[in-house]
């Protein structure tokens, strides 16, 4: 019997990118190869501490892109720092919140949630 709860996730994820999602184009800074992909823009916040004090940043875009159409040349890759996300007249760098990593798992292995910046 396969696992329901997993089956569901994978039919929320479609349903989410069907509905929500749009066409951006991930540019890989190494390469400069640009990958048409569908994504879900939305913002998270990331907490830092420091000294003891709390802090929490917010990114300016995230984009939570399928990780399976993260693929250059039949490899599959993961966002790096420098990375670039074309969206219609503006450009998101891929960036790492201090403390944090530029990239996070957004649901199981399917979904990857990456923190850009609006640089144009």
């Amino acid at each position: 019997m396969s696992d329901l709860l997993s089956e569901g996730l994978n039919w929320l994820n479609g349903e989410l990118l069907a509905w929500c999602g749009r066409s951006v184009t991930y540019r890989r800074a190494l390469t400069g190869t640009e990958i048409p992909v569908t994504a879900v823009p939305g913002r998270s916040q990331v907490e830092v501490v420091e000294a003891d004090r709390v802090t929490l940043l917010t990114t300016d875009r995230d984009f939570l892109i399928p990780a399976a159409d993260l693929v250059e040349g039949g490899t599959p890759f993961l966002p790096q720092p420098g990375d670039r996300v074309i969206d219609g007249s503006h450009v998101f760098e891929v960036l790492a919140p201090a403390g944090a990593d530029c990239w996070t798992y957004a649901t199981n292995d399917e979904l990857i949630r990456i923190h850009t910046k609006r640089i144009t």
